[in-house]
């Protein structure tokens, strides 16, 4: 994500009074868009949830700021590998959600994605620490922490799927 984002907003995200707007602008869609989805779910959920999003990044980043492994290099050697697995869940995703709809099909692929966003918080963290094979540049802090932020979201909203309790209406 972070090379698409640099390709298509390279020039805008190191330019300084737009980029705090963009991401500005950014952050408030993505937090209307989860503070809906939360909605739907039992406080105690969301709460459980946020918990588990805490604890699973604050572990990681440790992680990924302690080891000697390079998760950097998987970005791209694992590309073709990470590509497939999604594809594969997003049409398994799309048979289960017209055809089958078996819960156990629609957990099992929040788990599969959990983990995915699981190692891109382990890859991205690295490439903004830097050190590493690839690492992100001084300037393209904005995107640096986008990226970030994407993933730990979304491994929330994967978590909420998977240890949320919806509302009953």
């Amino acid at each position: 994500m972070y090379l698409f984002s640099n390709l298509v907003f390279g020039k805008i995200s190191r330019s300084t009074p737009i980029n705090y707007v963009m991401i500005s602008v950014f952050t408030l869609c993505e937090s209307y868009l989860v503070s809906f989805l939360c909605s739907m779910y039992t406080a105690s959920s969301v709460l459980l949830s946020a918990s588990a999003t805490l604890a699973a990044t604050i572990g990681l980043t440790y992680y990924a700021m302690t080891t000697k492994e390079d998760f950097t290099t998987f970005r791209f050697i694992g590309k073709g590998i990470i590509s497939s697995v999604i594809w594969i869940a997003l049409t398994v995703s799309l048979i289960n959600l017209f055809f089958i709809r078996s819960s156990i099909i629609t957990m099992g692929i929040a788990a599969l994605f959990a983990v995915i966003y699981s190692v891109y918080i382990l890859i991205d963290t690295q490439m903004i620490l830097g050190g590493r094979h690839n690492q992100v540049q001084l300037d393209d802090y904005i995107l640096g922490a986008t990226v970030l932020y994407v993933d730990i979201i979304s491994l929330f909203l994967k978590l909420l799927q998977l240890l949320g309790k919806k509302k009953d209406d």
